[in-house]
């Protein structure tokens, strides 16, 4: 028999299927082990008997209703490579949207209703610093599911568990929840297709009377395995968003709906509200500010949000608090994290409700910064380029709340010799710059300069007095022969180059 007589053998056969002609092709791989090119380019070649009784033995299995994955024991979902069998669900496309929207920054997460773990294995290779658990009420698919974690190359903790038996609680409480439940309602399971209702698992099905048995236990157990303000994120039945939002509400906030790629609603999250005055007591302080800290540890700042940047600062000044509401509370306050930073020791006293030693460690933030600026360049400052010296002036105001000006005095090879800061306030008040300028160059032996200075407001527009100022600078300098090379105008992270910008041509003064 050759390749192309079995795929007309096997499509003739599977009419009732969708696209036969590829699941032929894909069952005359799985038996002889060709790929799926060299099926479709050399469709003369002859298949041995052996390639012949394994093909027929696999049609006669996917004629008969039993699902492809199966046969193959396998089945791609994001990207990976799953083992399956009967005691699992074949994972669906629908279900990457759960992993997708579920995926962020948490360092703990419980996968509940694992299965074949797909969901587990999926989020632990997306967020390789978390600590990932996954729970099922069958050993036999958790020991799939254990394979599969081998086969990904991820750590997952499993956890054999009914949760609909007692509370569901566990050793800890996660940050993050995934659940693809059963959400099948028991009365419908057997109109369901048969490759379906006769050899996927009821268990991994029935989702009760209603289909929704599930959904109502795990959110009325919530608060017990979920950190407060932590994520509960469902897989749903296209028709029940309805009634998954109104069980979620109860106990959850930015309850959301996501459709998938055909419209259908998909996936539904929350976040779990503050807990009560008499859970809050027990709440676990330690437990969340050892995973904030590992959090930080593993990724850094990204994808914290201010008030969590603030969380971890306060940690070091208020050792025995929850520190959540006053981290909301002082950005309530104050506007945002950068005025935090930048308000008075005083203002944080006083506005902010703060000890000292607290409003000293936040106002401090800032000045570190640009003390570690400078030094970071102390080594390697050599100014070569506009773009170099532009991030190097950017550098010296970080933290600066009002405007300043700084000489930047360079050697022969463009080498910083020392930064100097000489005023605070408007330029154009000051009409002794010049004079500070020349006598900083000279104290520090400089073969040129770069003048630079900032504006709070963020504007790095050039006014017609930094012009004037600009070029009086340079003229001064040049009586002493040392080059103005550039005069910088630094708004917050940005900059405008006098130079590039044609603004120190000295004629135009």
């Amino acid at each position: 028999m050759t390749v192309k007589e079995a795929i007309e053998r096997s499509a003739s056969e599977l009419n009732n299927i969708e696209n036969p002609i590829r699941e032929a092709r894909m069952l005359i791989c799985l038996a002889t082990g060709l790929s799926l090119e060299e099926v479709i380019v050399k469709e003369d070649r002859c298949m041995s008997s052996e390639q012949v009784e394994a093909f027929n033995k696999v049609l006669a299995r996917r004629v008969a209703g039993e699902p492809f994955a199966y046969i193959a024991g396998e089945k791609e979902f994001m990207g990976m490579k799953f083992s399956v069998n009967k005691d699992v669900l074949i994972p669906r496309p629908d279900t990457e949207l759960l992993v997708n929207m579920a995926a962020g920054r948490e360092t703990t997460v419980l996968d509940l209703c694992t299965g074949s773990g797909c969901v587990a294995v999926s989020l632990a290779r997306l967020m390789p610093w978390a600590e990932v658990t996954a729970a099922d009420v069958s050993e036999k698919a958790l020991a799939v599911a254990r394979e599969n974690a081998v086969k990904n190359g991820v750590k997952i903790e499993f956890i054999e568990k009914d949760i609909l038996k007692g509370k569901i609680k566990f050793d800890k409480k996660f940050e993050l929840v995934t659940a693809n439940p059963p959400y099948i309602e028991s009365g419908v399971i057997q109109n369901l297709m048969p490759d379906v209702r006769d050899y996927e698992p009821s268990l991994a099905l029935d989702g009760g009377d209603d289909g929704l048995k599930f959904y109502r236990k795990i959110v009325n157990d919530a608060e017990n395995f979920l950190e407060e303000g932590g994520r509960l994120c469902f897989e749903i039945g296209c028709d029940q968003s309805k009634a998954v939002v109104e069980i979620m509400k109860k106990k959850f906030d930015n309850v959301t709906v996501t459709r998938d790629y055909t419209g259908q609603d998909r996936v539904i999250s929350g976040t779990l509200k503050k807990f009560s005055e008499d859970l809050l007591k027990d709440h676990d302080h330690g437990g969340h500010r050892a995973r904030f800290k590992a959090r930080y540890i593993s990724q850094g700042l990204d994808g914290f949000e201010p008030h969590e940047v603030l969380e971890l600062i306060l940690y070091y000044a208020i050792p025995r608090q929850d520190v959540n509401a006053i981290a909301h509370r002082l950005i309530k306050r104050f506007g945002s994290l950068s005025a935090i930073f930048d308000a008075r020791i005083h203002d944080l006293m006083k506005y902010g409700e703060l000890s000292e030693n607290t409003a000293v460690l936040l106002n401090l933030i800032p000045n570190l910064s640009r003390v570690y600026m400078k030094d970071r360049w102390k080594e390697k400052a050599i100014l070569e380029n506009t773009y170099v010296a532009g991030r190097y002036a950017i550098d010296l105001f970080v933290g600066a709340q009002y405007e300043e000006f700084y000489v930047i005095c360079l050697n022969s090879g463009k080498g910083v010799i020392r930064s100097e800061k000489i005023c605070e306030g408007t330029i154009n008040e000051t009409p002794a710059y010049p004079r500070l300028v020349v006598e900083t160059a000279l104290k520090n032996k400089a073969n040129s300069v770069i003048i630079a200075h900032n504006h709070p407001s963020g504007s790095l527009k050039p006014s017609w007095s930094d012009v004037e100022f600009t070029n009086k600078i340079a003229i001064a300098l040049e009586n002493i022969d040392i080059e103005l090379v550039d005069h910088f105008i630094i708004g917050g992270d940005k900059f405008t180059s006098m130079s590039e910008g044609g603004y120190m041509d000295r004629r135009a003064r």
